[in-house]
């Protein structure tokens, strides 16, 4: 039987906590987390039930409990930690299975790799990102190749070449794999590649002009055309990826709603790049208040991946201090 109004706030408070909604056979239907208990517990028996939803899932409560906290912001945490633990069958849930992917420079290696990379970051190599989607990666991995030559091919290809493959005919790889560049000179190519992962374009693009002076000076004009088409293709991944945010990281978190159906958007921005998109549906959420949905949401994605130095949200999303207490 479903419970009453009277019995679900008999003794509640008008303090922050976290409420969990059950019946008796499918356990745990909702969690949830108020400023305020008593108004909140109430709500759902005042309100018109206007959603099929919510009157569905209160046809099936059956017991309230209540976890009290000293203030709002415990009371966030708590809420993000039960539904991560509990996954109700009512709450909006962040389905997030996929790690986000990286660039991996197999710095272990000899004459290192550059390559797509999707798991654990606790490798020896050094990985950049995390990129918000494989196409990201993908697309910056052949951008980066007219920038500077790095080998991008597996390692059974590379050790079982006897002759430089394509990628080296037009220009893209400078064929380690059959000794027609040297460790060091290799060496200094993955340097400057990490510089470029790490931001650092101006050194890059300075770097490149005085290799093409020198080259021009001694007549080598192969080697400065080269150098030349270099900078040109820099400048390209510039234009494409630049974002006015400073050289820190942030994130651009949006929510918006189109007919019934909430779209969660995440932007990485990583020493000032755009490195993608990732964007989530959901259909039909109980949660009628966008900020509340908001908040669930932020906090879910953010207990699987790092909280950046900024996270930038529009005016009136959320609340600011609340969500800025709850991740540190």
């Amino acid at each position: 039987m479903p419970i009453s109004k009277a019995k679900a706030v008999k003794g509640l408070t008008r303090g922050p906590g976290v409420y969990v909604m059950r019946n008796g056979e499918q356990g745990v239907l909702y969690v949830g987390k108020a400023r305020s208990l008593k108004a909140r517990v109430s709500s759902y028996f005042n309100a018109p039930q206007e959603s099929s939803r919510l009157r569905l899932m209160m046809n099936q409560v059956e017991a309230i409990e209540i976890q009290r906290t000293r203030t709002e912001t415990e009371a966030l945490l708590l809420e993000c930690n039960l539904i991560k633990e509990l996954r109700p069958k009512f709450n909006v849930l962040l389905r997030d299975d996929k790690s986000y992917p990286y660039l991996k420079v197999s710095t272990t290696e000899r004459f290192p790799r550059l390559s797509f990379y999707r798991g654990s970051t606790k490798v020896e190599d050094r990985l950049f990102g995390p990129y918000a989607n494989a196409g990201s990666v993908r697309l910056m991995l052949a951008q980066l190749q007219k920038v500077i030559p790095i080998r991008q091919c597996d390692n059974t290809t590379f050790r079982n070449r006897s002759r430089p493959c394509l990628q080296h005919q037009i220009g893209r790889c400078s064929a380690p794999c059959v000794g027609l560049v040297s460790v060091d000179e290799y060496a200094e190519d993955v340097k400057e590649l990490m510089l470029l992962l790490e931001g650092k374009e101006s050194e890059i693009s300075s770097a490149f002009a005085r290799k093409m002076e020198d080259a021009a000076a001694t007549q080598d004009y192969e080697s400065a055309a080269r150098y030349r088409d270099r900078i040109l293709a820099l400048r390209k991944l510039q234009e494409r990826q630049y974002v006015s945010s400073g050289q820190h990281d942030a994130d651009v978190v949006l929510l918006t709603e189109r007919s019934g159906s909430s779209v969660f958007s995440v932007m990485k921005i990583r020493s000032g790049h755009n490195l993608g998109s990732r964007h989530y549906s959901h259909r039909n959420p109980l949660e009628k208040d966008e900020e509340e949905v908001f908040e669930k949401l932020l906090m879910q994605h953010y207990q699987n991946h790092p909280v950046p130095q900024e996270i930038i949200i529009l005016p009136g999303a959320a609340n600011p201090h609340l969500l800025s207490d709850a991740l540190g």
